[in-house]
């Protein structure tokens, strides 16, 4: 088994991206915001798990706009390979994806631009609902820090 370098990797991939200093925080997280979405990569001990906003669920959401939730995970069909959730406390619905021992940067480079892609196009999904949903939440990230 190979040992896994999370702040290595994160560092690699923050030169890539032109930003020199990229690092995780004191909690193991790391917060970007990349054509609108917000991203979070949070260092495990044999990976980097990735997060990425789409929207704030309302309380009460149809039955047929959770279906076409479930139908975009199928096969990851616009979930791109990335795993979507629901973050109960704050129903906030997400993409996941991840790093590990695997992953060289530029595997973390396209892990990472498809997840934003997913997530935008997802977005796209969860917009094109809102008269049937309800009220979503657009401009709220999400923090498991709340």
């Amino acid at each position: 088994m190979q040992n896994f370098d999370g702040d290595a990797l994160l560092a690699e991939l923050g030169v890539a991206m032109g930003m020199d200093q990229l690092v995780f925080d004191s909690s193991g997280t790391c917060v970007l915001k990349l054509d609108e979405i917000v991203v979070s990569l949070q260092r495990q001990p044999a990976a980097i798990c990735l997060s990425a906003f789409v929207a704030n669920l309302p309380g009460a959401s149809k039955s047929s706009f959770l279906e076409q939730l479930l139908a975009a995970n199928l096969f990851w069909n616009t979930t791109q390979g990335c795993t979507l959730a629901l973050e109960p406390d704050t129903r906030s619905l997400l993409l996941h994806h991840r790093f590990d021992a695997c992953t060289g940067l530029p595997e973390a480079q396209a892990r990472l631009s498809t997840l934003v892609d997913a997530a935008e196009s997802l977005r796209k999904l969860v917009w094109a609902s809102v008269p049937a949903v309800g009220n979503l939440s657009p401009d709220r990230g999400f923090r498991r820090d709340l």
